[in-house]
């Protein structure tokens, strides 16, 4: 799935930016804050570290942080996930991926 950033929404219409927001906003702003705030610290100090924030934003809750920096960490989350997947490196099937 594609990351909603903030410039991306800004160039859509008005009337599609009402749809995002009454239909996936409050959805997927919910998953990101469970997801994030439920990461043991180390690994947020991995994503904080590629986000280019500072190590006190791996002790923060998701939704304390500013637009900014939500925003880098979604597209950090997002750009660790494809570097690190091997099934979509190779192209394997579920079985060849769990025999890894």
């Amino acid at each position: 799935m594609t990351v909603m950033t903030l410039n991306l929404v800004e160039k859509q219409p008005a009337a599609m930016r009402r749809i995002i927001g009454k239909h996936l906003a409050v959805p997927r702003w919910q998953d990101t804050c469970d997801y994030y705030n439920q990461m043991m610290e180390r690994e947020r100090l991995t994503v904080c570290f590629h986000a280019q924030l500072k190590q006190r934003h791996a002790t923060m809750r998701f939704e304390e942080m500013n637009d900014v920096e939500r925003e880098r960490l979604v597209c950090a989350i997002d750009e660790l996930r494809g570097a690190f997947s091997k099934r979509r490196q190779v192209g394997a099937s579920e079985y060849a991926y769990i025999s890894f």
